[in-house]
């Protein structure tokens, strides 16, 4: 079925009273266009991302208090055009969004317009995303990890004797037998046909690739079904469990940093792995790499793109909380190196180094007065949280680290606790893009007016 017949049935049954009639058929299809390209969504309240034109009437969708940052929910009321308006690029080291210049963005703490956004700031981020309700087969969803990473028709590329047993184990709730192994792809078949591009396939697998919607699919051109956004905590670290364990490694990258990596030649399925891990609270950078080598049919130099979190925090919620079969060790290794690091010193909150000072109680501690630099920045406080303050003022005078914020919060009146100890977390705007004019959509919400999208804490104009 064509997007245009899609969109038609799908708006016959739920969302004809949401778009008024100037709207047209064109618009919708050109804004589809556009959000195919920046594969941006919304996050729902129960674990799934839609786009605006899969919302209907009545859906709640995942907002936040701004008075608690507290994540909670809001149902929609309606979805509407907002016309073709310049778009802007907002980019981090963990995402990159494109929005209507008219779109507000929670930023330094204070809903900012697009185009007011600029390199340096601080945008606002949900800390974790929300799981979903679904439960499916637990076979059905070891075998979609390992198709999904290392997959094509019926065959599977892995000889890890550790995963190549889940595989055994999954294919046999289907009928299917591995066989034909030449040392690095599973033939799966079920013994009375083998296969192939043939309609009315008896072979289990790919029947149930077929309703994902995944089957015939190319490393470049796979996508991580809805179904998998939807399912409950358990079942999704299973999955990350066994996609990692194909393509992604726990390497080390200094004496005490270590990272978790996956690398894909697809940038679309590594963007909504990122999404998934950001369920547990794993936020990670994606970097683009173009090879020297080029593809024998196209000519053109293969791409790759890579996921890394290095964070400690991160890297202990993966350790714990998913793990990687076959990869134990080198886990355990990381993390326990996450629990005797000191932090990140570089993840930020918006306020202002003034501004915390104010808000700190506590019984000052009488020094000689000294004319340097250190005096003024560390002047009352207690003398065992003056090491390290040399410089903190001077290079941040804007933001308090997360870091520093930790150490001293003992100390504060309470009055930033609900913005650095929320639900949300500050990632540095790193470049901000003019783009091409685009059509865009917009929401009205029973409730909170803001939304997460493409995993930043937006509203409307």
């Amino acid at each position: 079925m064509g997007f245009s017949a899609y969109l038609q049935s799908l708006c016959s049954s739920r969302q004809m009273d949401l778009f008024s009639e100037e709207v047209g058929w064109n618009s919708l299809l050109a804004a589809h266009d556009r959000f195919r390209e920046t594969d941006a969504t919304i996050s729902m309240a129960f674990g799934n991302e839609r786009s605006f034109q899969q919302l209907g009437r009545g859906d709640s969708i995942l907002t936040l208090n701004e008075a608690s940052y507290v994540l909670g929910s809001s149902k929609v009321v309606g979805v509407f055009d907002r016309g073709v308006s310049e778009s802007i690029n907002v980019k981090t080291a963990y995402r990159s969004v494109c929005c209507s210049s008219e779109r507000q963005v929670l930023a330094n703490g204070v809903w900012t317009d697009t185009k007011g956004i600029k390199r340096g700031d601080l945008v606002a981020v949900p800390k974790r995303l929300t799981f979903g309700r679904r439960l499916l087969p637990e076979y059905e969803v070891d075998l979609l990890a390992l198709w999904l990473a290392e997959g094509h028709n019926y065959r599977i590329s892995n000889q890890t004797p550790e995963i190549v047993q889940v595989m055994v184990d999954a294919a046999a709730h289907y009928g299917l037998v591995p066989t034909a192994n030449d040392g690095l792809n599973w033939q799966l078949t079920n013994g009375d046909r083998t296969g192939g591009p043939q309609a009315g396939s008896k072979n289990g697998m790919r029947r149930m690739l077929e309703r994902h919607g995944v089957w015939g699919l190319r490393s470049k051109t796979k996508f991580i079904p809805d179904e998998l956004f939807d399912l409950q905590e358990q079942q999704l670290a299973r999955f990350l469990n066994l996609f990692v364990a194909c393509d992604g490694c726990i390497c080390r990258r200094s004496k005490d940093t270590w990272a978790l990596e996956i690398g894909l030649a697809n940038e679309r399925m590594l963007s909504q792995i990122g999404m998934l891990l950001h369920k547990f609270g794993i936020r990670g950078q994606i970097r683009h790499k173009v090879h020297n080598a080029v593809g024998r049919r196209s000519g053109l130099p293969f791409e790759s793109w890579r996921f890394i979190a290095s964070d400690p925090d991160a890297l202990e919620a993966f350790a714990s909380r998913i793990g990687a079969i076959s990869k134990e060790r080198v886990v355990q290794a990381a993390r326990e190196a996450a629990l005797a690091s000191r932090g990140n010193c570089n993840s930020y909150l918006p306020i202002s180094h003034d501004d915390f000072i104010k808000h700190l109680v506590y019984t000052p501690v009488l020094k000689n007065k000294r004319s340097c630099h250190n005096f003024k920045v560390a002047r009352d406080l207690p003398e065992e949280l003056r090491q390290g303050l040399t410089s903190w003022r001077k290079q941040t005078p804007s933001r308090v680290s997360q870091r520093r914020y930790a150490q001293l919060k003992g100390f504060s009146d309470g009055f930033f606790s609900a913005i650095a100890e929320g639900e949300v977390a500050w990632e540095e705007v790193t470049a901000v893009e003019q783009n091409a004019p685009a059509r865009g959509w917009d929401l009205t919400l029973a409730g909170n007016r803001n939304f997460i999208y493409g995993g930043i804490v937006t509203r409307g104009a």
